[in-house]
C-alpha cells in the first residue's frame, strides 16, 4: 500500500523541481540601466531607418548588444575592462566568422576550432567566460550572415557598435566617478543591518553569509578605486574608515549573540540610517551614534550551433535547467517577433519593440535564463531580418533549432557525462576543506592586513561550493540528490570558518597567538577528512580534541564536520559504505 503514497510524493518532488525553474531571481530596477540598454540598440535602429541603412544599422546594434550583456555593474575600471573585452570578443569573433564564411566543410573546421579555443580561454575567470562567449556567439553569426557591404565594413559597424555601447556605460563616471564604491560601502551597512535584525532567530547564520559577502565586495571595490587614484583621495580614505569602522560592530553583535543576547530594534534601524548617510555621502547625525548572465538541413540553421554555445556555456548555471528554460522562452520570442511583424508598417514597430525590449536585457538576464531568452531572441531575430528581409518565413525554424539545439546538449553534451558532474561535486567539497586547513594553517601568524586577504579566499571558496551545491540542485535527480546530501557538510564547513575568523579575530592585543605546532594538528585533522572526501574513504573514527584552550572553538567544529560525514546515516565513502546517504544517492 505503500507504492501509491510513494509515487505521488515523487511526482509532487518533480512537480516542486520544474516550477523551480521558473523562479525570478530578485533584481532590482535600475531606470538609467534600462535607458542606457535601450539607447544603445534603439538609436541605431532609428538612425538605419531615417538614412534606409537599415542592414548596416543592425550590425551596429548588433555591436552594442556586448555591452549590455557584459556590464556587471561595480567600479568603472572593472566594467570597463569587462565590458571592453566583451567588445572586443565579438567584433574580433564577427570579423573571424567573416574570413571563414564560404568555404564548406573548411568553415566548420574553422568555426570548430575557434569555439574550442574560446572555450579554453574562457576558464581563466569570469571576464573570460563573457568575453569569450559573446566571441563564439559572433564567429557563428558572422560566418552565417550575408551582407550587401563591402567585406571590410561589417565587422567595422560592429565594433564601432561596441564602443558606442561602452561609451554609454562610462558615461555616467562623469556624474559620479565614485557611486559604486560608496553604494558597496552602504550595502555593507545594510547587510550588518540585517545581521543585527537577526539576531537570536534561525536567520542569523545566512545574515551573516550576506554580509561576509557584501563586505568583501565593499573591500574590494574601494581598494580598487584607491589603487587608481592619481594620489590622496580624501572621500574614497573617508569610505575605507567606514568601511572599518564595521568590523568591531560585527564582533561585538556576535559576542553579545553567542552569550544568548537580542539586540534592540533601534540597532538596525540605526545602522540602516547610517547606510542611507553613507550612500549620500552626508555626514552622519548625533542621534545615529551606535556602540556596537550557413545552412545545413534546415534554413538558417546557424541558429542550432548558436544555441548550443550559448546553453551549454557551464559558467553561467546548470545546463539542463536552462535548456528547459531556453526552449519554453523560445517559444514566447517566436511569438513576439511574429505580432511585431505582423503589425509592422515601415519599420517603426521593429524599432521600438526592439529599443523596449533592449531596456529589459539587463533585468532579465539576473531574473531567470528562460525570460533572458525570450527577450533576446526578437532582438535577434528582428535585428538579423534587416540583414536578411523577408526572413519572417523562417520564424517557425528558428523554434525546432531551438529544439534540436537543446536535444544536442542534453543527449550529447550533457547527460552522457553527468556522472562526472556527481564527482565534481565530492572534488569541490573537499578542495573546501583544503583550502580552510590552509586558512587555519596561516591565519594566527599573519600580520591583520594579511587576515584579511586570507580571509576573503577562505569565504570565496566556500561561496563557489555554495553556488556548485545550488547548481546542482536544479539538476537532474542523479545530481541533485548528490548535492542535497552535501548540504549538512557545507554548513558545518561555514561553521569551521566562522569559528576560525571569530578565535583569529577575538585574541587580545599582546596575548601570544597558539603555536603553529597546535594550529599544525588541527590543520591536519582537517586536511585528512578533505583528503577521505576526495578518494572515498571512511573519515577518521577517532574525536578531534583541542590541542590549547584557545583552539577550543574550531576544534569542537571540526569535530562537529567529522562527526556529520562520519555518523550512522552518512560517510564520506560514496562508492564503498553501501548504507550511507551518499552510497544511496
Amino acid at each position: 500500500m505503500s507504492r501509491p503514497s510513494l509515487s505521488r510524493g515523487a511526482r509532487a518532488s518533480n512537480m516542486r523541481w520544474l516550477m523551480s525553474l521558473a523562479h525570478m531571481e530578485p533584481s532590482p530596477v535600475n531606470p538609467w540601466v534600462m535607458l542606457r540598454a535601450a539607447l544603445a540598440i534603439g538609436l541605431p535602429s532609428a538612425a538605419g531607418l531615417a538614412l534606409d541603412q537599415s542592414a548596416a544599422a543592425a550590425l551596429v546594434a548588433l555591436g552594442a548588444l556586448p555591452a549590455i550583456t557584459g556590464d556587471n555593474g561595480g567600479p568603472y575600471r572593472n566594467r570597463a575592462l569587462s565590458i571592453g573585452s566583451t567588445v572586443f570578443g565579438g567584433a574580433l569573433g564577427y570579423l573571424l566568422g567573416n574570413l571563414a564564411a564560404g568555404h564548406g566543410l573548411w568553415t566548420s573546421a574553422a568555426m570548430m576550432l575557434l569555439v574550442l579555443a574560446a572555450s579554453l580561454i574562457g576558464t581563466f575567470n569570469n571576464i573570460a567566460a563573457v568575453a569569450t562567449l559573446q566571441f563564439a556567439t559572433y564567429v557563428i553569426v558572422g560566418s552565417s550572415l550575408t551582407s550587401p557591404l563591402p567585406a571590410w565594413l561589417p565587422p567595422v559597424l560592429v565594433g564601432a557598435g561596441g564602443l558606442f555601447g561602452l561609451a554609454l556605460t562610462l558615461s555616467g563616471w562623469i556624474v559620479n566617478p565614485v557611486a559604486p564604491e560608496r553604494a558597496a560601502v552602504a550595502q555593507a551597512y545594510r547587510k550588518l543591518a540585517a545581521m543585527f535584525a537577526a539576531t537570536g532567530t534561525s536567520r542569523v547564520m545566512t545574515a551573516r553569509r550576506d554580509m561576509e559577502a557584501a563586505m568583501a565586495a565593499a573591500y574590494d571595490a574601494v581598494l580598487a578605486a584607491r589603487g587608481r587614484a592619481a594620489g590622496p583621495s580624501p572621500r574614497l580614505a573617508r569610505l575605507a574608515a567606514q568601511l572599518q569602522a564595521c568590523t568591531p560592530l560585527t564582533n561585538a553583535a556576535l559576542s553579545l549573540a553567542r552569550a544568548g543576547r537580542v539586540l534592540p530594534a533601534e540597532c538596525a534601524r540605526v545602522m540602516n540610517r547610517l547606510a542611507d548617510r553613507v550612500e549620500n555621502d552626508a555626514e552622519p547625525d548625533a542621534r545615529d551614534d551606535i556602540a556596537a548572465l550557413r545552412a545545413a538541413d534546415m534554413p538558417r540553421s546557424y541558429w542550432v550551433p548558436l544555441i548550443v554555445v550559448v546553453i551549454f556555456k557551464p559558467n553561467f548555471g546548470s545546463v539542463f535547467a536552462r535548456a528547459l528554460q531556453s526552449c519554453a522562452g523560445s517559444v514566447v520570442g517566436v511569438a513576439i517577433s511574429a505580432t511585431v511583424l505582423a503589425l509592422d508598417n515601415g519599420g517603426i514597430a521593429s524599432l521600438l519593440t526592439v529599443a523596449a525590449l533592449a531596456a529589459l536585457l539587463p533585468w532579465s538576464i539576473r531574473r531567470n535564463y528562460g525570460l533572458f531568452s525570450a527577450i533576446l531572441l526578437p532582438i535577434l531575430m528582428l535585428l538579423i531580418g534587416a540583414l536578411q528581409p523577408g526572413s519572417w518565413p523562417i520564424a517557425l525554424a528558428r523554434l525546432v533549432d531551438v529544439g534540436v539545439a537543446a536535444a544536442i546538449v542534453l543527449f550529447v553534451g550533457y547527460l552522457p557525462w553527468i556522472r562526472i558532474e556527481r564527482n565534481n561535486l565530492d572534488h569541490a567539497v573537499s578542495a573546501a576543506m583544503t583550502t580552510l586547513a590552509a586558512y587555519l594553517n596561516t591565519v594566527f601568524q599573519a600580520d591583520p592586513a594579511k587576515r584579511h586577504v586570507l580571509r576573503v579566499q577562505a569565504y570565496a571558496r566556500l561561496s563557489d561550493l555554495r553556488i556548485a551545491l545550488q547548481r546542482g540542485l536544479s539538476e537532474p535527480r542523479l545530481v541533485s540528490r548528490r548535492a542535497l546530501a552535501w548540504w549538512p557538510v557545507e554548513v558545518a564547513l561555514e561553521r569551521v570558518a566562522n569559528a576560525i575568523s571569530d578565535t583569529a579575530w577575538s585574541i587580545p592585543a599582546g596575548q601570544a597567538a597558539p603555536a603553529p605546532a597546535q594550529v599544525a594538528q588541527l590543520a591536519a585533522a582537517l586536511s585528512g577528512i578533505a583528503q577521505a572526501v576526495d578518494q572515498g574513504v571512511p573519515v577518521q573514527t577517532d574525536a578531534i580534541a583541542a590541542p590549547a584552550p584557545a583552539l577550543q572553538d574550531v576544534a569542537a567544529e571540526i569535530e562537529s564536520l567529522r562527526a556529520v560525514l562520519a555518523g550512522p546515516d552518512f560517510t564520506a565513502a560514496p562508492g564503498r559504505a553501501a548504507t550511507s546517504t551518499l552510497h544511496q544517492v
